[in-house]
């Protein structure tokens, strides 16, 4: 089944690549998705690492200080501390639409 016969006209991505690429154009794109994948990546490191930091800054409480064990506890299971970046293929990278559900631009 194809879902985009489904889609109202107007609704219908477009697609930011649509045309053949020489391999000047691939080199590019090549760079592109690199540098993607490497900005990604540090972003992930950077969010935990403010996260680490907020919940140490969070832990400097006397009060609060005697949680710790069951705050570190909850934090290490948590799903945002064991987020990793998943790098982007060229396979998405190429799939990249004009809408507004797209989250860059070439």
């Amino acid at each position: 089944m194809n879902l985009s016969s489904n889609l109202p006209p107007e609704n219908a991505p477009k697609l930011l690549c649509n045309s053949p690429f020489n391999e000047a154009e691939w080199k590019q794109l090549n760079k592109y998705e690199h540098f993607l994948n490497a900005d990604y990546s540090k972003r992930v490191e950077l969010l935990k690492k403010r996260l680490e930091a907020t919940i140490d800054s969070f832990l400097w409480s006397e009060r609060v200080q005697k949680l710790e064990p069951k705050i570190r506890e909850i934090c290490e299971s948590s799903l945002l501390h064991k987020a990793q970046f998943e790098p982007i293929g060229m396979d998405q990278f190429l799939a990249a639409d004009s809408g507004k559900n797209n989250y860059f631009s070439i």
